[in-house]
């Protein structure tokens, strides 16, 4: 990276770098007029003639927002294609180093916080602007206690023309909501960062800790760990609020952060128990008359259930946000069958407790005897015909789910293997590229280091790629372009993250489609357009390559639009493609944690 110390940008002299970020520098810098002091952040990227109008449009709407908690912009412009900003200097840092990693806050302090965030997210919000990069690194103290929300990078970025990768675009990890690692953020993604964030406070750790690829696939699948596991005297209201901010589905969050900073107040606020104190209690007694049960008799099943359910007095916590999905509108047939099940449970129970009750009268009230008889016997018509025609149902139920969970096995099996003959087919005949990458050739691959010492280049009889900063660098076969094909290249990742295949690049290579394998044996895959990333469809499954450092053949067969992925000949996945129907291929090298370098082999194309 640069060093822009002693140089000016705009009106201002940058006197000393204050921090670097994935996408960003800033420098602390003097006002060369009025000797104010400010915070100018630096873009690393180049911009167009015309992504600088769009730049600077952005950056003059976010000059006009004025509240407490965002920080001001003072100036912006370009600099030989240099985007950069002066902003408000905030002289006491961040959240991040005022409270590194594992420090545990006070319940009161986070509420202020919590507070103060909300504040200004919604004021975004109302602007119909998604924050998209919320951490404790880009919230800053103007004083003790006093935040500003600041770096909206990403926010400028999002509609600022740019090939940047994918980390890049998407920020920290640790605080990426599920859609946003789909490319769909929205304002509830920015609540989602805020749970986090306020869990990491609560408990002194993240929910999800891991590579990239582990804490991407934990956000979109795995649960954070109960915080009452690890903070015994938490609220249970506190918790049950940041369990739904962190819901995996955005509609299943709060409807706005607003919404979300009240319910956390109120949860503060309430004086209850820790949750392993909070115990279940069954009443001595739960006795319903003989004509509730006779009135009750008289009503259809369902309605039975329902009034046998509100006469019991025990006390149950609500389910936690993970278990409400069962119920969603959109139920499983699974659910429909236990809930018919249940229900000839309960029709039984009332058989039972019918039976009781009639012996109990036949003892205190022999001269209501027979009336006791004959509502025994009517409810226990009713509720056996009940049980009858629920067990019927149930089990009806059940064989039609056991025969739809065959046809999915068998539709499942059935379309496995017809990509298994997709791939068999496709990679049949003469290729129309076969080049075994020991050196470059008619297909005019790209060569030589960067700046950066990014480096592609043709040793020891292999196709090298190293990318040594948190970036990703792509080689294209410049003089390649395809439609409708297979591709298909051996990768061995060396050292580092990730290594793949990219393919239907257009000319400038600002869009392109990808598939790669991590070190770890999991694959991502997506289409990137303009630098975002707005119909990527991300895919991590365990080991379904060799691990580093063996060799892995990768394989993608475009068709009809659709990119069908194979590793070591093995069916694993398909995605929708971008609209491009044609481009160039490359192989790339990924970067998200340490150094890396990735060598190809034999790549080879057949037109289909």
């Amino acid at each position: 990276m640069n060093n822009f110390t002693g140089q000016r940008f705009g009106n201002y002299s940058l006197l000393r770098l204050l921090g670097r970020g994935s996408v960003s520098e800033v420098y602390l810098a003097e006002h060369i007029e009025q000797k104010a002091q400010a915070a100018v952040k630096i873009l690393q990227m180049k911009l167009a003639s015309g992504d600088q109008e769009s730049f600077l449009a952005q950056t003059r709407l976010l000059g006009q927002f004025k509240h407490p908690h965002i920080v001001r912009i003072w100036e912006a412009g370009v600099q030989n294609k240099t985007p950069f900003l002066a902003m408000t200097y905030a002289p006491h840092g961040s959240l991040h180093t005022s409270h590194p990693p594992g420090t545990c806050l006070a319940q009161e302090q986070i509420l202020s916080y919590v507070q103060q965030i909300t504040a200004a997210l919604q004021y975004l919000h109302d602007q119909q602007l998604t924050y998209r990069d919320l951490r404790p690194q880009n919230l800053l103290l103007l004083a003790p206690n006093n935040i500003i929300l600041a770096d909206f990078a990403l926010s400028l970025i999002s509609q600022t023309s740019r090939s940047l990768n994918m980390q890049e675009m998407m920020g920290d990890v640790t605080y990426m909501a599920p859609e946003q690692l789909q490319g769909k953020p929205g304002p509830s993604s920015d609540q989602y960062a805020l749970g986090i964030i306020v869990y990491e406070w609560l408990s002194g750790k993240a929910p999800f800790t891991g590579t990239f690829t582990e804490v991407a696939s934990q956000h979109a699948f795995t649960p954070p760990a109960p915080l009452h596991a690890t903070v015994p005297k938490i609220m249970p209201a506190v918790e049950e609020v940041v369990q739904i901010a962190l819901s995996k589905d955005p509609q299943w969050r709060f409807a706005s952060v607003r919404a979300f900073s009240h319910a956390f107040e109120q949860a503060c606020q309430r004086n209850q128990p820790p949750l392993e104190a909070r115990t279940f209690r069954v009443p001595e007694k739960s006795i319903v008359s003989d004509k509730q049960e006779l009135a009750s008799a008289k009503q259809p099943v369902a309605q039975l259930t329902s009034n046998s359910t509100q006469a019991s007095t025990v006390q149950t916590l609500p389910p936690p946000p993970s278990s409400q999905k069962s119920a969603h509108p959109l139920k499983s047939s699974r659910t429909s069958t236990l809930r018919k099940l249940l229900l000839g449970t309960l029709a039984l129970l009332v058989i039972i407790s019918a039976g009781g009750l009639a012996l109990w009268q036949h003892s205190t009230q022999t001269e209501a005897q027979s009336a006791s008889e004959a509502q025994k016997a009517a409810l226990t018509a009713t509720a056996l015909q009940g049980h009858l025609q629920a067990t019927t149902i149930a089990r009806a139920d059940a064989n039609a789910e056991a025969t739809a969970d065959a046809a999915a096995n068998i539709e499942a099996t059935a379309t496995v293997t017809a990509m298994q003959n997709l791939y068999t087919q496709s990679t049949q005949g003469t290729p129309v590229m076969n080049d075994p990458l020991t050196a470059n050739d008619r297909f005019q691959w790209d060569e030589g280091p960067t700046a950066r010492h990014e480096s592609c280049t043709f040793i020891k009889g292999a196709y090298h790629i190293i990318e040594p900063q948190s970036n990703s660098y792509d080689c294209y076969a410049n003089a390649t372009n395809f439609s409708n094909f297979a591709f298909q290249v051996q990768v061995t990742i060396l050292k580092g993250d990730l290594g793949g295949l990219d393919f239907l690049a257009n000319t400038d290579h600002t869009q392109n489609c990808f598939f790669g394998l991590y070190g770890t044996g999991d694959y991502v895959s997506g289409c990137i357009s303009n630098g975002i990333i707005p119909f990527t469809i991300y895919s991590w499954k365990a080991a379904v390559g060799n691990k580093s450092p063996h060799t892995n053949l990768l394989t993608v067969i475009v068709r009809n639009q659709q990119a069908s992925l194979y590793v070591n000949k093995q069916y694993i996945g398909s995605f929708k493609e971008s609209p491009l129907t044609s481009g160039a291929i490359g192989l790339f090298a990924h970067d998200f944690t340490s150094s890396t370098e990735v060598t190809f082999n034999n790549a080879q194309v057949w037109s289909l």
